[in-house]
């Protein structure tokens, strides 16, 4: 309640219900330009200019783009930020390895988003997805991440479980993060290598020339 009234004060543009896209934020209290931007893929400038242009809105209000999200809150986002990122078109089928009510388990081959991003409008795993299964469509409340409890980088091939229903989101994520889940990777390295165990320690970011 108490955001409510803060953004009221800094803000009177209130929009008309449509067919907005989703994002819940269930984390600790952050600025909306930062978790707008780790949810849609784009640098913070860029949510930032979404959020003036009047195109986000929280609890139906256009927010400051500094705004502090409380745990909870829901963000809801124009048509227009994130429209054609989900394409009806030109998508490789699934490699299925088991499915069943709950859960859809795929091969996401090397070389493919797992989920579409505003820096990029190719084709990607979560296009293939809802191809095979329209209803896992807003699975886990944010459209861009519909039914994805985890991730593969771009470059790496392997198992992804999907859910296809909110319940089954929420206990797998809760896998997920309670590390639960066993999980093994094989890794291809050229060359000789000398030692059995070792360290890979540097900075990893997203590439702002990316964005």
């Amino acid at each position: 309640m108490g955001m409510a009234r803060t953004l009221a004060k800094k803000s009177k543009m209130r929009h008309t219900p449509r067919m907005n896209t989703k994002i819940l934020h269930d984390s600790a209290p952050e600025r909306i330009d930062t978790v707008l931007a780790r949810h849609l893929g784009v640098s913070r400038a860029k949510a930032q200019r979404a959020i003036k242009d009047g195109r986000v809105f929280v609890q139906g209000i256009v927010p400051k783009a500094h705004a502090m999200l409380a745990t909870g809150a829901e963000i809801e986002v124009s048509p227009e930020v994130v429209q054609a990122k989900i394409k009806a078109s030109d998508i490789p089928n699934l490699e299925i390895i088991f499915e069943d009510d709950d859960v859809l388990v795929v091969n996401k081959p090397a070389g493919v988003l797992v989920h579409p991003t505003l820096a990029s409008k190719e084709i990607t795993l979560l296009d293939a997805i809802l191809k095979h299964d329209k209803k896992i469509k807003g699975v886990g409340g944010d459209i861009l991440r519909s039914g994805i409890v985890h991730r593969l980088d771009r470059e790496a091939s392997g198992i992804m479980v999907i859910a296809k229903n909110d319940k089954t989101h929420r206990l797998l994520k809760e896998q997920f993060k309670q590390r639960l889940t066993e999980k093994h990777y094989t890794v291809l390295v050229l060359g000789k290598v000398q030692d059995e165990h070792g360290t890979i320690n540097f900075p990893i970011a997203r590439s702002s020339i990316c964005l």
